[in-house]
């Protein structure tokens, strides 16, 4: 029987999953461009070319490199012309102040120094020589323009401005603008040098005039026009470098591809999927992207068939590994339409980060090659992306073992982006032969990548609430004791609360021993008889000696309250809101069983009695459907009967770890928990150590002669 037929899936279960995968294909499907057609040839920079040689079939334009690009950009981004705007009216009030400053302080002058009427005549004649010192000084440093120090562009290394004055353009030129500081510095020194020159008789006039009044900025940056201005000059950057003619030999078979001849190749695809837009059918194209998605998601099913089943039969399970696929796969062949980001900066490791979160490492490990495949398809440099990104997934997998310690994450970013740069560096040797060619770029797009995989924190607690998962975070923090249920339970029940640190301990020892979820079973233990708050006294862990409440009852209604803790425990977990997954735990820790003592005690005042009776002393169940559940049924039964031991040696400790499990091993308690006789038995050899080191057990060394 094939491992398909022998899923436990109804017809319309198997109906709704191939909706699913029906689904997750189209959505990836409408994602992928309908026009043109992918170049028939598969070629990377300094490896040889495959084919037969290649020859240019129609005229197409030779594109400009990435590199190319950028560099041009940055030059006019380096260079462009800031656009300013001439203001005169600084100019003028300039004038008017400095005339009418000088002629008070001018005529105070005279009138302090009580000259005679020929030698204030002669001092006219010298007033005009210092108005004219000081007039010209104003009209330079206005004619070379004046600016604003903190303008919000940096100016540096620019050989010329653009000034608009009354609606028409100028280039000034930059060296001779002036700050308002550097202007007032050179209008007092010229000024004062030129004046004294002319008559140092009156340079007191000059020093008591104030320079800074006469100097404003008349140079007023325009932000718009100069991002328009420079938005232009980026618009108009040549994508192209030449022509190639229809019938010109590009490379031949065998010969190596070097950067040139790569960039003539990639100009090539890039015209012939422009050209074959129209010519040919979209319906077409989309069936055959179907196909190849299609047989991504077949592989995927065959494998969880083959070697996850339960992922198929849980249709909560696989919608969120078909939710997680698709929604990575369609940001990856989106992501391209937007020119100005990189594909590299999609951080497709967080995939196998969140399914190794709730599942195994195998199957994050799958995921992610289907999900790197998937876009990898659709994506430029397909190899070099497959590549890079498969080797950050594994780097990821193998780096973030312990998702819940704090700090670990950031361990795994540096090494996702150490991977990252090492892999692309290895491309770049191989294809230019030197790693000097590398994109400064890609390295940050890389850092981008490297530190989205912070978004995994919330994404997990994301799919947690939706799907019902739970994360090796959530364990941690709902096995903290002071988790406010479990205090609750140490202070009401104590007996209880320390036989439940004991199984937590004994259980999530052993789940090491058989590769179980250790952070699951330590949860489960110890909240596994929560259900006994309710009424902790019945339970002879909390009795300390004192009177029994059940010497006063009839054995039934004793097994009611006894079995009862059971329903009264979930209860409880649900009213605190404890996920499903540790519920499971308090209903299946005694699975169908019941409750022995009682029921021989009603026996003894029943003598007839039948199985039918047996009913009101047997527990609900279910029985454990886990590895996990398994282990704290058996640990919970072997540490609370390990305490009515009289005689502790290890030859009893063996006997009661024996005898207790294959009980329950014979009353079918394990028959749905997928345990093998090997790992039954190592959770054997672990419990009986477990409790000998707990009750101190010795060796008993033979005696020897005096």
């Amino acid at each position: 029987m094939s491992k398909i037929a022998q899923l436990n899936i109804t017809k319309r279960g198997i109906a709704l999953r191939v909706i699913c995968f029906a689904a997750a294909i189209g959505l990836i499907v409408l994602c992928v461009p309908t026009h043109g057609g992918r170049f028939r040839y598969e070629y990377q920079k300094g490896r040889q070319w495959a084919y037969d040689d290649l020859v240019a079939q129609f005229d197409f334009p030779l594109y400009k490199t990435d590199l190319e690009l950028l560099n041009e950009r940055n030059q006019i981004l380096a260079t462009y012309s800031a656009v300013f705007r001439l203001d005169p009216m600084p100019a003028r009030d300039a004038e008017l102040n400095f005339r009418l400053d000088f002629d008070r302080l001018w005529n105070a002058h005279l009138q302090r120094a009580e000259l005679s009427r020929t030698a204030q005549q002669h001092l006219a004649v010298i007033r005009e020589g210092y108005i004219g010192v000081g007039l010209r000084a104003l009209a330079h440093i206005y004619r070379s323009g004046i600016i604003d120090k903190t303008t919000d562009i940096d100016l540096s290394g620019r050989s010329t401005i653009t000034v608009i004055h009354d609606d028409v353009a100028y280039d000034y030129d930059f060296s001779n603008v002036l700050t308002r500081r550097n202007a007032a510095k050179y209008l007092g020194d010229v000024i004062r040098q030129e004046a004294s020159a002319i008559s140092a008789e009156l340079m007191p006039v000059w020093n008591a005039m104030d320079v800074n009044r006469y100097v404003a900025v008349n140079l007023l940056y325009d932000g718009y026009l100069t991002q328009r201005y420079k938005s232009e000059l980026l618009a108009n950057v040549s994508q192209t470098r030449g022509m190639v003619r229809t019938g010109e030999h590009i490379i031949s078979q065998g010969e190596v591809v070097s950067s040139e001849t790569y960039q003539i190749i990639e100009s090539m695809r890039r015209e012939y999927e422009k050209q074959r837009i129209g010519e040919r059918n979209p319906w077409l194209l989309l069936f055959g992207n179907a196909m190849v998605v299609a047989a991504l998601f077949l592989a995927l099913f065959l494998f969880l068939t083959s070697d996850m089943p339960q992922i198929v039969e849980s249709r909560r399970k696989l919608l969120f590994v078909l939710l997680l696929i698709t929604i990575f796969s369609m940001l990856g062949i989106l992501l391209p339409r937007f020119s100005h980001v990189s594909l590299y900066i999609l951080p497709l490791v967080i995939v196998p980060i969140i399914i190794n979160t709730f599942f195994e490492v195998r199957l994050a490990l799958f995921v992610h090659v289907i999900t790197v495949l998937m876009v990898g398809f659709f994506a430029p440099n397909s190899l070099e992306f497959i590549v890079l990104n498969f080797v950050a997934g594994v780097v990821a997998l193998s780096t973030l073992a312990n998702y819940y310690h704090r700090g670990r994450l950031f361990v795994t970013i540096s090494t996702v982006y150490l991977a990252m740069v090492a892999v692309y560096l290895g491309f770049v040797i191989v294809q230019e032969g030197t790693p000097l060619a590398a994109n400064p770029y890609m390295f940050l797009w890389f850092l981008a990548n490297a530190l989205l995989l912070l978004l995994s924190y919330q994404l997990v607690y994301a799919f947690e609430k939706i799907f019902g998962f739970l994360s090796d975070a959530t364990l941690a923090e709902i096995s903290d004791t002071n988790m406010e249920l479990l205090r609750q339970l140490a202070e009401s029940a104590p007996g209880t609360f320390q036989h439940s640190l004991q199984v937590a301990n004994l259980a999530q020892s052993a789940a090491y021993k058989i590769n179980a979820n250790p952070l699951l079973v330590r949860a489960g233990a110890l909240y596994h008889d929560i259900g006994k708050l309710s009424m902790p006294m019945f339970y002879t862990e909390n009795q300390h000696g004192g009177a029994n409440p059940h010497d006063g009852l009839p054995p039934e209604e004793s097994a009611r309250v006894i079995v009862g803790h059971v329903a009264e425990g979930v209860s409880i977990a649900h009213r605190a809101g404890l996920p499903d997954a540790i519920v499971q735990f308090i209903r299946s820790h005694h699975g169908t069983l019941h409750a022995r003592y009682f029921w021989h005690a009603y026996q003894q005042l029943h003598p007839e009695a039948t199985e039918a009776d047996m009913q009101a002393f047997t527990y609900p169940g279910p029985t454990p459907t886990t590895k996990e559940q398994a282990l704290v049924m058996m640990a919970d039964t072997v540490e609370a009967a390990s305490r009515s031991l009289k005689n502790i040696d290890q030859n009893s400790i063996n006997n009661l770890v024996d005898s207790l499990i294959d009980q329950q091993l014979q009353a079918g308690q394990f028959l749905n928990a997928d345990l093998t006789f090997s790992e039954l038995a190592s959770i054997k050899a672990d419990f009986k150590q477990k409790l000998s080191n707990i009750y101190h057990v010795r060796i008993a060394y033979p005696k020897t002669a005096k």
